[in-house]
């Protein structure tokens, strides 16, 4: 996967900055099955990013597409669970939250410039994550070593909350 120039890495931490400011108060910290749900959606990012970007040359779209289709169920349990961390009680805070943190992923991958490597090792990424085996999550955890979160990992000995709907 290609990886982020200094720039891009400061617009992503200027953009989760500002959008911790107010997720503080709506959502609490990241449990470890919430920074899981993290890597896949930012690794999900990158390769979204990569097939706008990556026309010429190596063309990775056939290879995102199918990867969206094998892994839409996997997909739509990560969806909900990141959508959970941001929601507050049904609140459209939590919605615009949760869009603040898709935008940010989305400009720090989309400030990084496409190359003919990056984009080959997108397209090789878009395979591998369409033919894991279920295990999507360590395909994703390999990629994202650090999730990008706007606010901190939970403490191992945090006591885990559980939200009615």
């Amino acid at each position: 996967m290609r990886r982020l120039s200094h720039r891009a890495l400061c617009v992503a931490a200027f953009a989760l900055c500002a959008a911790s400011i107010t997720t503080s108060a709506t959502a609490g910290c990241w449990t470890q099955a919430e920074v899981a749900a993290a890597k896949v959606r930012e690794m999900q990012t990158r390769l979204a990013i990569a097939a706008k970007e990556c026309g010429t040359g190596v063309d990775i779209v056939p290879s995102y597409n199918k990867f969206l289709a094998v892994k839409k169920n996997t997909l739509s349990v990560v969806d909900e669970r990141l959508r959970g961390h941001f929601s507050v009680s049904d609140s459209d805070e939590g919605a615009r939250a949760y869009a603040r943190y898709n935008a940010a992923l989305e400009l720090a991958y989309g400030a990084a410039t496409a190359s003919g490597d990056s984009c080959a090792e997108a397209a090789a990424l878009a395979k591998e994550a369409a033919a894991s085996r279920g295990d999507l999550i360590a395909v994703a955890a390999r990629e994202v070593m650090v999730a990008t979160l706007p606010s901190s990992v939970c403490p191992a000995n945090a006591p885990v909350v559980f939200a009615a709907r």
